[in-house]
């Protein structure tokens, strides 16, 4: 299929009923054995061996990412790092001030937040962790070798997974209009937020990164976006292709 072909709103709207299977099913797995969740939580990085009382699609999941380890392109991973390192401090405040109000601004997306009151009753607190969470990718020398910002990839993604499972259970207001709770578009869109939204908000300011900068941060996250379970098919390799395929209207907010 060619890659224009992916952008339409047909496309786009399968993607809010798929989610990650992946990660769904080792949440399952860990809801119904709870001290597996205990053992998971107290690693800083991953062990050398995996307990062996694990389920196979515990295994399976954690497996994704030893499998990933050292795939990585060694030169984006470099370039981007040194762009943050530069950039940093503008980088989160366009992330807290731009990028993170247009995820919220997108209702349905924003259900999930509002029923877990991550973004009613503890916006400073859920601000910090992703704030954190976006320094820690950035880390310089994060995901060399068995690096612990693997590790919190694959937290965050089962945090997502027992988002969807509670939602499911639990959340008997949900309207399937909204789609799945953090789908895949969902997912999509926040990446591309933390990345394209943010380098178009430093445009705006004054601080225009390189194309060689922007095609290397966008390629950094489409790489973590493959960590965090997404179908990074949909992917756009350049800022002009994501502005004009994703997000038509940005230039107006």
């Amino acid at each position: 299929m060619q890659k224009l072909q992916l952008y339409t709103n047909p496309e786009f709207d399968q993607l809010r009923n798929r989610q990650d299977e992946l990660a769904d099913q080792a949440v399952k797995d860990l809801i119904e054995n709870p001290t597996w969740i205990g053992v998971i939580n107290a690693w800083e990085t991953f062990p050398d061996q995996f307990p062996e009382g694990f389920s196979e699609s515990v295994k399976a999941f954690f497996d994704f990412y030893t499998h990933r380890i050292g795939t990585g392109d060694s030169s984006v991973v470099q370039k981007a790092q040194n762009y943050f390192d530069q950039k940093g401090d503008l980088y989160l405040a366009m992330l807290g001030f731009y990028a993170l109000p247009y995820c919220y601004a997108f209702a349905d997306g924003a259900e999930v937040l509002v029923r877990s009151n991550r973004i009613v009753d503890q916006i400073g607190e859920r601000l910090g962790e992703t704030g954190g969470f976006v320094m820690e990718l950035f880390r310089p020398g994060a995901f060399r070798k068995a690096d612990r910002a693997f590790l919190v990839c694959a937290k965050v993604r089962l945090i997502h997974a027992f988002s969807r499972h509670f939602i499911h259970q639990y959340a008997k207001d949900w309207d399937p209009a909204f789609g799945k709770p953090v789908n895949q578009e969902d997912m999509l869109g926040t990446n591309l937020a933390f990345s394209f939204i943010v380098l178009r908000g430093l445009t705006k300011m004054g601080f225009a990164p390189t194309e060689e900068e922007q095609k290397a941060v966008l390629a950094y996250w489409k790489w973590i976006g493959d960590l965090m379970g997404i179908d990074t098919s949909y992917w756009p390799e350049t800022s002009k292709e994501a502005f004009t395929n994703y997000f038509p209207n940005v230039s107006a907010v």
